[in-house]
């Protein structure tokens, strides 16, 4: 479940609804493309591999914890 008590600061949730939102804005992409929108693909790497995320998965595929893993990665 989603709630405020996964979110240690403000900024952490708004990076985590930020990364969905771009993560489903075009369905048909795979998931690190889509947040290429929002960060340098270097970044995006970085994170995919620190996190162990398949770089051809797609966001309806990520568990929750990998998603709260990825808000923390990009708020730094």
């Amino acid at each position: 479940n989603i709630s405020k008590d996964n979110f240690e600061k403000a900024q952490l949730e708004s990076t985590f609804f930020t990364i969905i939102k771009a993560s489903f804005a075009h369905k048909r992409k795979v998931f690190k493309k889509n947040l290429e929108i929002i960060t340098t693909a270097e970044t995006v790497e970085s994170a995919f591999t620190e996190l162990g995320i398949d770089n051809k998965a797609r966001a309806e595929d990520v568990p929750f914890g990998q998603w709260l893993g990825l808000a923390k990665f990009l708020s730094k």
